[in-house]
């Protein structure tokens, strides 16, 4: 892994880290042209990506879970969990009314739209 701090960004090659990437962390990357300039490939700074491993959605889609609103705080996230929403939840989403995403829902009844599924 190298850093250039004049564009504060790091660059490494995915093949020497696809075993620690973690589905849904959030990642940045330089893609450039492997071994020279055979190609004349200008390299180009991704400002974010995330390894998308097909077994994910459907383990998540089977993990029990529920809408927990907050009425104090007036945020609403769906939560899932390993088991019958016991213990720590293991990924949580904001959970939207009116299907644009930026109203919180209000009761679990109206959640029409959900945000970026995050790893706790």
């Amino acid at each position: 892994m190298s850093y250039n701090a004049s564009a504060d960004f790091w660059t490494i090659n995915v093949s020497d880290v696809a075993s620690v990437l973690r589905d849904r962390d959030k990642y940045v990357g330089l893609v450039k042209e492997n071994g020279g300039v055979a190609h004349n490939m200008r390299d180009f700074k991704i400002d974010e990506f995330c390894v998308d491993n097909d077994g994910f959605e459907a383990t998540w889609m089977r993990l029990p879970y529920q809408v927990e609103i907050n009425e104090i705080g007036g945020t609403a996230f769906i939560r899932w969990y390993a088991t019958a929403y016991i213990g720590d939840p293991l990924y949580e989403a904001p959970a939207y009314q009116g299907g644009v995403g930026t109203t919180c829902a209000t009761t679990p009844a109206n959640v029409t739209h959900r945000g970026a599924i995050v790893a706790l």
